[in-house]
């Protein structure tokens, strides 16, 4: 199926390489790389970056990037063709203030974060802090990773998180809450808790 794609891809491109790569739909702004990051298909991703990079920056209607919808959709290996071939998405926000990572812990894809995470710790030169940098942004409502991972009540990233040693444990959201004061206390803050050990093993 993907070579499918990949093929249509390039006869497409033959025919109105710019044009086509860049055209919104009308009923939701997709362009064909929002299309190719949803369905997770890295070929079609790859062929369309190398044909117009500046294609990975296009938001669609509802205020998002081809990375945000990866990263909604839980497509990791299209995720990482992103951040290979357009490392600017990494930081970019969609019209929420969210960046991929608080998406993909919004939509409670804790495989997609440790991924996330094995990426940057891969990079020798700064890797970590720039995840931590990343899952500090504040979205619009003053939400960081780790707000949207209590929320959420994803154990698993919020352990994830806690564990990285530039994680900012006193950022508020826009109501002056801290991640740990959205915990329900004490029978949620303990739940987690008592979890932490086991998670941290097995996930970090």
């Amino acid at each position: 199926m993907s070579t499918v794609y990949v093929g249509m891809t390039d006869m497409l491109m033959q025919w109105g390489k710019h044009e086509l790569i860049k055209q919104g739909d009308r009923a939701h702004g997709s362009t064909p790389l929002h299309y190719a990051a949803s369905r997770g298909v890295p070929g079609t991703v790859m062929a369309l970056l190398e044909a117009d990079k500046s294609s990975a920056y296009q938001y669609d209607n509802e205020g998002s990037l081809p990375i945000h919808v990866a990263a909604m959709e839980n497509k990791g290996d299209v995720v990482r063709v992103f951040l290979d071939e357009c490392p600017g998405c990494a930081e970019a926000q969609d019209a929420r203030g969210r960046t991929f990572l608080h998406v993909a812990v919004a939509s409670r894809n804790s495989t997609l974060v440790l991924n996330a995470y094995r990426y940057f710790r891969g990079h020798r030169r700064h890797g970590a802090e720039r995840f931590e940098t990343i899952m500090n942004m504040r979205d619009g409502y003053g939400n960081t990773g780790l707000h949207l991972a209590v929320k959420t009540r994803s154990v698993e990233i919020f352990y994830c998180l806690l564990w990285n040693k530039g994680i900012q444990l006193n950022f508020r959201d826009n109501m002056g809450r801290t991640a740990l004061d959205i915990l329900e206390k004490p029978v949620g803050f303990n739940f987690w808790l008592v979890r932490a050990y086991g998670v941290y093993q097995s996930f970090c």
